[in-house]
């Protein structure tokens, strides 16, 4: 149950920043940023007037793998998104077929059968404020981290402890890209979350004695993430590493949210 739960926030916490390929806008970047706060303070305002965009994903984290493709929306109302991942249920099994969806304060899982989560014929559905047993457990936590789940906003985050190690111009895709290489502090990382579960990997972290974490990340013309990646160090001296791509921003997408009939909960309320 517990490693399960852990995949359900890895799952929720990527499909918010997603890998794909970018298409048109094959300008080249006319602007180089020098500074952590200007450069994410441009990615900021990028993402809130562009406000969606479709996504995939790939992550490894040692014995769970993410692979997977979805969409989200930013509008200031609180963040809506949608993916469909493959990811391991336990050690050893194979890849499974999960879905999230994100509406504001509710989350919806539907996770395969054998993930402890019910026969996967129902959306778990999870709110901030829900009364039965996951709610509780988890509601409030994943309304925390939906509210990071703006990529510009948690690059202005990620960026307050982070050093601008340097740029280059980069053809991705047949875009291009101004890259962008940056090295965030760890302990300035975990000094900073105000996300419990995130801070205690950063905690984490720094008991290993982890210093730094890299960030890598690529913008268009339009300051609109086209690619994001980033690797931390895990315990056994393994690293987990994440990778993220953007396309279609501005365009519009689809978030289909369950109805009430198909979705259920556990542990009453």
């Amino acid at each position: 149950m517990r490693r399960t739960l852990a995949l359900v926030l890895g799952l929720v916490l990527l499909s918010g920043c997603q890998d794909t390929t970018q298409t048109g806008n094959s300008a080249a970047p006319t602007k180089t940023y020098t500074s952590v706060n200007d450069l994410t303070g441009a990615v900021v305002v990028a993402v809130a007037k562009a406000q969606q965009a479709k996504v995939d994903f790939e992550a490894d984290y040692g014995d769970s793998k993410f692979t997977g493709t979805g969409a989200a929306r930013f509008t200031g109302q609180g963040i809506e998104a949608q993916a469909s991942a493959t990811l391991p249920t336990n050690p050893g099994q194979q890849a499974k077929q999960s879905q999230v969806v994100i509406s504001k304060e509710n989350f919806y899982l539907k996770m395969p059968p054998g993930s402890g989560f019910g026969d996967g014929s129902k959306w778990l559905k999870i709110s901030a404020n829900g009364q039965d047993f996951v709610s509780k457990l988890l509601g409030k936590t994943l309304n925390q981290i939906a509210g990071q789940l703006d990529i510009g906003k948690t690059l202005q985050q990620f960026g307050a402890a982070s050093t601008l190690k340097g740029s280059k111009d980069e053809t991705l895709s047949g875009v291009q890209t101004k890259h962008y290489s940056l090295e965030a502090d760890v302990q300035k990382l975990a000094a900073s979350s105000t996300d419990p579960l995130v801070k205690a990997g950063y905690d984490e972290l720094v008991k290993q004695g982890v210093k730094t974490a890299p960030l890598e990340l690529w913008l268009n013309k339009d300051d609109q993430p086209v690619k994001f990646t980033g690797s931390t160090p895990l315990s056994g001296g393994k690293s987990g590493s994440f990778t993220a791509t953007f396309k279609d921003w501005g365009q519009p997408v689809v978030i289909t949210v369950p109805t009430d009939a198909e979705t259920t909960t556990l542990g009453g309320g």
